[in-house]
């Protein structure tokens, strides 16, 4: 892009060192100089350094003190909201999601692409398209990097998936490769479910939970979880892949919502695809019990497995299942009728109104590159 939001040079990224002044900034929202000094491991003289180099490319801002007993106030330090933002693309079987969020992950921008999501080359030029509009609408920002929040599971490298049938023409692309011209500071790939957990932990009603699940009803059925409020990514970066609990020949018993519409539209029911299930939906639907039935002793099973290997504070049911499916699911799979001793997670609805893998995303190159300093190759 030759005008307006750009991305950040790779230079322009903070060092470890800022990192870690960046960390107690976010998660106080509002901090003082002297209580940064106080909790980081640097001196006094290091940390101011550091911050005035943080305050002049962007990522901070200083704040009047506040008074407080006798003394000079200590100015206090907070994220500047106004100069910087990151990108995040998700991809489904019906659409391509694009956010671009604050430092604070507040939403800026937040829309589907008008692009079949199975074709690669026409997804990338429209995503260079909206990348000028982002610059048009944004031209004061500067942007970090690019989350993607593909579906599927890995086989080996990071930016790799074994897609579902319905994105096959992704299957084992290389993302960073792929759209590394697009951004050239960092590309940072993740599938849809623990991209939607981030967001849910992040900007969603997890805020509170040290440990969380989130169950990802989308053509498929996978999770995404956090713990001690960071995701979990497994050894092989497949942790969440709940389906692989079933055998193949219960696979069409699970919550997967491209089973729901077979149902569906083999009971009279004709919807077409997970667009028209949330618009559409209807809870009276007479074979909607039938198949929440059906489904309702995999969903448990996958809940009393949640439970038992990372004992979350909650379970959040979100992905493309509107709110009304939502809202049966979540009755039909209360598992206090097992009488374990141990407490059981809360079930609740996602706060997040549809699939929040794009805001999830979004998240990513923030707390990858600004927070953990976890950067992918």
């Amino acid at each position: 892009m030759k005008h307006g939001s750009q991305f950040l040079a790779q230079n322009a990224l903070p060092s470890a060192a800022e990192r870690e002044m960046l960390s107690l900034v976010h998660g106080a929202e509002k901090i003082s100089k002297a209580e940064i000094v106080k909790r980081s491991s640097f001196s006094q003289t290091h940390v101011y350094l550091l911050l005035d180099g943080l305050v002049e490319r962007g990522y901070l801002q200083f704040l009047p003190g506040e008074i407080k007993g006798k003394g000079k106030p200590s100015p206090r330090v907070a994220l500047d909201l106004e100069r910087l933002a990151t990108v995040g693309l998700s991809f489904t079987a019906d659409a391509v999601r694009i956010a671009v969020l604050d430092l604070a992950g507040e939403r800026l921008i937040e829309r589907p692409l008008m692009v079949q999501p199975n074709e690669p080359e026409v997804v990338r030029a429209a995503v260079a398209a909206e990348l000028v509009n982002v610059a048009n609408e944004l031209p004061r920002r500067e942007l970090i990097g690019l989350g993607i929040a593909m579906q599927g599971f890995r086989m080996g490298q990071a930016d790799q998936f074994r897609t579902p049938p319905d994105l096959a023409a992704w299957r084992d692309y290389a993302l960073h490769d792929f759209f590394r011209d697009l951004s050239p500071t960092a590309i940072i790939a993740e599938n849809n479910a623990t991209s939607a957990a981030i967001a849910e932990q992040l900007v969603g009603a997890g805020k509170d939970d040290r440990c969380l699940a989130y169950l990802s009803f989308n053509v498929g059925f996978g999770a995404g979880f956090v713990w001690n409020r960071k995701a979990v990514f497994g050894g092989h970066g497949n942790a969440g892949e709940i389906s692989h609990m079933y055998p193949p020949e219960e696979m069409h018993l699970r919550p997967a919502l491209g089973e729901l519409l077979k149902h569906l539209n083999k009971n009279g029911v004709q919807v077409n695809d997970l667009n028209e299930l949330a618009t559409r939906f209807d809870p009276h639907w007479p074979c909607l019990q039938d198949w929440i039935g059906q489904v309702t002793p995999s969903l448990k099973t996958a809940i009393r497995a949640i439970k038992a290997l990372i004992d979350p504070n909650a379970i959040y049911f979100g992905g493309d299942a509107p709110e009304g499916l939502r809202k049966m699911l979540i009755e039909a799979a209360d598992i206090s009728d097992l009488r374990y001793e141990t407490p059981d997670p809360e079930l609740k609805m996602s706060a997040l109104v549809g699939d929040s893998a794009h805001i999830g995303a979004a998240l990513l190159p923030m707390h990858q590159l600004l927070l953990d300093g976890q950067m992918e190759s």
